[in-house]
């Protein structure tokens, strides 16, 4: 045995004290298992991502270019009680109710501000 034997045995005790704290023989989870992990969480992330953009894309109301003659996109007109016109209450068919929606539509948007064209300001 020579010195360097010595020299290097007490190199490699002192390097085993310092790998024995960071090394675990049998960890809880591998580099893969840690990587497959991961590419998992990602996926279903992205996943989840674009189920929810097609869902909302699906749900989203048609705009006015519907192939359907007859469809009216839906808008609601909020009327206050005071403005309530009093013919209101005496309808008793569609056809009475579309004439009067017909007669007070311009009056009401008139009034309205968010109606009115810039220029009526």
């Amino acid at each position: 045995m020579t010195l360097y034997d010595f020299q290097l045995a007490q190199r490699m005790n002192q390097d085993f004290k310092i790998t024995e704290k960071e090394f675990r023989q049998f960890p809880f989870l591998s580099r893969t298992t840690w990587a497959s992990l991961f590419v998992f969480l990602g996926s279903y992330a992205l996943l989840a991502t674009v189920v929810g953009f097609l869902i909302a894309w699906y749900n989203y109301p048609p705009g006015p270019n519907v192939a359907d003659p007859k469809f009216v996109f839906p808008r609601p007109v909020v009327v206050s009680p005071w403005e309530t016109p009093v013919q209101v209450f005496k309808i008793k068919s569609e056809a009475e109710l579309d004439e009067l929606v017909e007669k007070h539509t311009d009056e009401y948007a008139l009034k309205t501000a968010l109606f009115r064209p810039r220029a009526l300001h």
